[in-house]
């Protein structure tokens, strides 16, 4: 993708707005109306580049080990990743190379990560830093799950198989009525596949600001349907395991909690 922007600080500013609106959710200008859909992840983008920062010293920072420094390498690596859903980490590194002229393989992968967590809205994080968000489960990508793979493993098919009719909740079944009634507790993660994880033993339901909008055109779930719903020639795709999954995360968009 190539924009107008002039390559920054990996940070977040108001102005960068239409830039990441465009380079990650195909937003088109103008774009107001549905700016306010994304007021809460251009929240959720700002802490993630904060946490970057975050340790002990500068040593321990994640950014020691990033090989982006500016939201257009940010833009750039989306792209790959867009484009290249069928390859495995490695390959993805290789096209990588000419970018970022370098071979460390923990800088690229660091870069990787942040990506898909900015993208994708999953908590993709190597162990040293996986608990710096509180409440959201971590995962690691690794060198032998092509990125399709790897995203479709975090939502696997449901084992329940509704009817149309018996799918469609009725309209008091909202999250006030699970705390009042069922005695559930919410508890907000940052991370799309952490998304109405129900911990039967705490009683405690997740929720994601990702996956509760009321919007049936929810960008924020778009990218990652978009990523399991299409088509890719790559030899290691299995084809028939690829569109269940792509229906089930838009489930999640068609039965989102509402009444929060």
């Amino acid at each position: 993708m190539t924009t107008d922007l002039t390559p920054t600080e990996l940070t977040y500013r108001p102005d960068l707005r239409i830039h990441i609106a465009q380079a990650f959710f195909g937003f088109t200008v103008p774009f107001t109306e549905r700016i306010y859909a994304l007021k809460q992840y251009f929240i959720y983008f700002s802490d993630e580049l904060k946490l970057l920062r975050t340790g002990i010293s500068r040593e321990s920072w994640q950014t020691k080990d990033l090989a982006i420094h500016n939201c257009e390498d940010l833009f750039h690596v989306v792209d790959i990743l867009r484009t290249s859903k069928g390859h495995r980490r490695p390959e993805i590194r290789q096209k990588l190379l000419s970018r970022f002229g370098t071979t460390n393989d923990l800088a690229i992968n660091r870069s990787l990560n942040l990506a898909l967590r900015l993208w994708l809205m999953i908590n993709v994080q190597e162990p040293a830093f996986a608990g710096l968000r509180h409440g959201a489960t971590s995962v690691e990508w690794d060198d032998e799950r092509p990125l399709l793979v790897f995203v479709e493993s975090l939502f696997p098919p449901s084992r329940w198989s509704p009817t149309a009719q018996s799918s469609r909740f009725a309209p008091h079944f909202t999250a006030a009525f699970m705390q009042r009634v069922c005695g559930l507790n919410i508890e907000w993660t940052t991370s799309l596949h952490d998304h109405l994880r129900l911990d039967s033993v705490r009683k405690a339901l997740k929720a994601s600001f990702a996956g509760t909008s009321s919007a049936r055109d929810n960008p924020l779930l778009g990218s990652a349907v978009s990523l399991l719903g299409q088509q890719d020639d790559h030899p290691s795709c299995e084809r028939k395991a690829r569109f269940p999954r792509a229906r089930a995360l838009r489930g999640h968009q068609e039965s989102h909690l509402v009444g929060f």
